[in-house]
C-alpha cells in the first residue's frame, strides 16, 4: 500500500468518494429526455466537487468554499430536474422521475446534516458516507434517465 502513496489504514468512504470523480465523462446519447445533456453537466460537476472533499476538509477556508460550491452544484442538478419534470407530460416517466428528485432531495438534506455533525464532532467517516449516498443518488438519476428512449 505504502507503494500506491496509501497510508496503512485505507478509509473505503473516503476512496470511494475521491474515485467518484473519475465518473464524471458525460455521455454522448440521444435522448427523448428534454435536457438530458444539461442533467448530464449538472450531476458531473456535483460529482466532482463532492470528490474534492477528502483533500480540502483539512482547510477550513477552502472547505468553506467548497461547501458552497457543493451547494450551488445541488442547486443546479435540482433546477435541471425540475426543468426535465416541466418538460414531460404527465405519465409514469415524470411520476418516476419526481421520485427520484424527493430521494435526491432527501439524501441532500441527510449530507447537511453529516455537514453540521461534522463541524461539532469533526468525523469524517460519517460526512464521506452521507457524500457517497448523494452520489450514488446522482448516478440513479442518470441512469434513469440514460434509460428512459
Amino acid at each position: 500500500m505504502e507503494r500506491f502513496g496509501l497510508k496503512e489504514f485505507i478509509d473505503i468512504d473516503e476512496m470511494s468518494l475521491r474515485l467518484s470523480a473519475m465518473d464524471t465523462e458525460i455521455p454522448t446519447y440521444i435522448s427523448n429526455v428534454p435536457h438530458s445533456q444539461d442533467l448530464e453537466k449538472y450531476a458531473a460537476e456535483l460529482k466532482l466537487v463532492l470528490s474534492r472533499i477528502p483533500s480540502e476538509i483539512s482547510h477550513r477556508n477552502e472547505f468553506i468554499d467548497l461547501i458552497k460550491q457543493i451547494a450551488s452544484a445541488i442547486k443546479n442538478l435540482l433546477d435541471c430536474i425540475h426543468s426535465i419534470l416541466n418538460a414531460l407530460g404527465q405519465g409514469i416517466i415524470r411520476q418516476d422521475l419526481d421520485e427520484h428528485m424527493r430521494n435526491f432531495v432527501d439524501y441532500s438534506r441527510r449530507f447537511s446534516s453529516a455537514l453540521k455533525g461534522f463541524f461539532r464532532d469533526h468525523r469524517a467517516n460519517e460526512l464521506y458516507a452521507s457524500a457517497n449516498l448523494l452520489v450514488q443518488q446522482t448516478n440513479l438519476i442518470l441512469l434513469f434517465i440514460r434509460n428512459t428512449r
